[in-house]
């Protein structure tokens, strides 16, 4: 089963006891957006210690092998690694998403254009030692996900 937990991951990770085999995470890059109930103009520090915390309560979530991918900024991406590694995940793979984003086009209003093309970068980590997927591939495994971009939840949309 495919569970989608949105929230504040300080406050929602508390409240769950089962492990999860894969975790996808979209946080806030802290680049000052306008989102609604989130400060996204935090001193660097204070930024990454948020973010450090909440990576540390998602490995000891996380089943031994499991894996993790995380979006963030083209600045803070490096630093996400390194943060990412001083938790005990181990990085595997610096990744690029580029496909539609039906946000500008919504914002546009025209019905020709409902879609836009964006990209963003993520990583991907591995919690353990596991490199390639095992040859009998858990179901959610696939080598490409076809999907579309889910909106944003800020009021700039996901232009970041």
């Amino acid at each position: 089963m495919i569970e989608i937990l949105r929230g504040d991951c300080l406050q929602v990770l508390p409240t769950r006891t089962e492990r999860f085999p894969v975790v996808i995470l979209d946080p806030p890059f802290n680049v000052g957006l306008d989102y609604d109930g989130y400060e996204d103009r935090r001193e660097d520090g204070e930024y990454w210690e948020w973010l450090r915390t909440a990576l540390k309560m998602l490995y000891q979530l996380m089943t031994d092998q499991a894996t993790l991918y995380c979006f963030h900024s083209d600045r803070g991406i490096y630093r996400l690694k390194e943060e990412a590694e001083k938790c005990g995940f181990l990085w595997k793979q610096t990744l690029i998403y580029y496909g539609v984003n039906g946000y500008r086009g919504m914002v546009r209003g025209a019905a020709h254009a409902t879609w836009s093309y964006c990209y963003e970068i993520f990583c991907r980590f591995d919690k353990g030692t596991h490199g390639c997927p095992p040859a009998n591939k858990p179901p959610w495994f696939q080598a490409v996900l076809p999907c579309v971009r889910p909106q944003s939840n800020t009021r700039q949309g996901r232009s970041h």
